[in-house]
């Protein structure tokens, strides 16, 4: 049972590490392209579905492109530092659960607008692949509660200890 809260760590780092691994060179490959990722017929299905939805023109498709590509960047530089944050929880550090909700919120914003514009746009293919990632970003989310569970009972337990011996101990 002591190796749990390892393996809890070692399996959220690594979904974190998919998301910033996939999510990064996605953005990086749009961002680097001269025509803003119009090049993969996904992505463009997926721009075009925005500008139908905010009514946009040719620069308007341009600038949401870029900030598809910079979303995806975000998200993927902000579950690299839950991948690094979860190495250090394999020394002993508490996670910060906060990033993670960060993390999520911003994963959970980005496959909103691409379902929603694939589902405008008539393209059922292109809605499968943020349903697939919002199951790995469900099973983070459950890995998360189950720590935190974990880490709210053994306050109690700590907690209850010490009026039972008559002191207080500071948490660290």
């Amino acid at each position: 049972m002591r190796h749990l809260p390892n393996a809890l760590h070692i399996i959220a780092g690594a979904i974190a590490l998919y998301f910033a691994l996939v999510w990064g060179a996605d953005a990086v490959r749009i961002l680097a392209s001269p025509i803003y990722g119009f090049e993969d017929s996904s992505f463009a299905r997926v721009v075009y579905g925005v500008g139908r939805l905010f009514g946009l023109g040719p620069m308007g498709l341009a600038n949401a492109a870029a900030f598809l590509a910079a979303l995806k960047l975000a998200v993927a530089i902000v579950f690299m530092l839950l991948v690094l944050d979860r190495v250090h929880c394999l020394r002993g550090r508490n996670p910060d659960h906060e990033m993670l909700q960060a993390a999520l919120l911003l994963l959970l914003l980005s496959a909103e607008i691409v379902g929603v514009s694939a589902a405008l746009g008539g393209a059922k293919n292109i809605a499968s692949l943020p349903s697939a990632q919002l199951f790995l970003a469900g099973a983070i989310t459950a890995l998360s509660l189950f720590e935190r569970r974990g880490e709210r009972v053994i306050k109690i337990r700590v907690e209850r200890l010490d009026a039972e011996r008559g002191y207080v101990l500071r948490s660290v």
